[in-house]
């Protein structure tokens, strides 16, 4: 059986931009599991590569996942480009608007706020999940 980590702690995000609303959700749903808080970056590293797949955000987990050979779902909504950030091998989820992609420190311009990431659909996310899982990548 595959573990399946998923992101519930985002620190440092600007007005929560990078936060997709259902993270928590996703966690408590059957084969996944919510990656715990931990001590430090060293831990967190070792945690990330016990898993096969996790679901993140753009941006520390999601690099520690390349880093050590975890795949990765990466939910960046219309905050950032995977062009920049992103890699090819992981399943990187977009919603873009006209205001996309709005990587400042400003407050959402779109109504209703932050409508890029609300808008992603918790089918969708499991659905990449399974892709990866599928293709042998996870």
């Amino acid at each position: 059986r595959s573990r399946i980590g998923v992101q519930l702690i985002h620190k440092g995000h600007w007005y929560e931009k990078k936060v997709w609303p259902e993270y928590f959700q996703l966690a408590h749903m059957a084969g996944f599991e919510a990656i715990p808080k931990v001590r430090n970056v060293v831990e967190l590293v070792k945690l990330i590569a016990t898993y096969d797949v996790v679901v993140c955000a753009e941006g520390g987990i999601s690099h520690i996942a390349k880093a050590v050979g975890t795949q990765a779902v990466v939910i960046f909504g219309g905050f950032a480009d995977p062009a920049w950030s992103g890699y090819e091998d992981h399943y990187n989820i977009t919603n873009k608007y006209w205001c996309s992609y709005c990587y400042n420190p400003k407050p959402c311009l779109e109504e209703p706020e932050r409508k890029c990431m609300k808008e992603i659909k918790i089918e969708q996310v499991v659905n990449a999940v399974e892709e990866l899982q599928r293709s042998g990548r996870a």
